[in-house]
């Protein structure tokens, strides 16, 4: 399993454009957890990987946002949620 709280030395695309998104609509900082999972003997293993994007704490107070992406590695997994965070926060705010 990796679990991973967002920091501004993230190198992953899109980690320093979502930073700054959740800086700019003052969520705290973003959460990602990865789950091995396999299909049985010949399937290839994969990850489930879950990002928890918590509510802002400030007024205008807003709402959790979780999401699960699939990915066959860890950096993969970690890039795709990064997108996906940010069209979502965008979409929400």
């Amino acid at each position: 399993m990796h679990h991973l709280q967002l920091t501004l030395d993230e190198e992953t695309p899109f980690a320093q454009d979502l930073i700054e998104l959740l800086q700019l609509v003052h969520r705290p900082a973003a959460e990602f957890r990865a789950y091995q999972i396999s299909g049985g003997e010949d399937a290839e293993l994969r990850l489930i990987v879950r990002c928890d994007l918590r509510g802002s704490e400030v007024t205008p107070r807003s709402d959790a946002i979780y999401f699960v992406v699939y990915a066959r590695t860890w950096k993969e997994g970690l890039r795709r949620a990064c997108q996906e965070a940010i069209a979502r926060i965008v979409r929400f705010h």
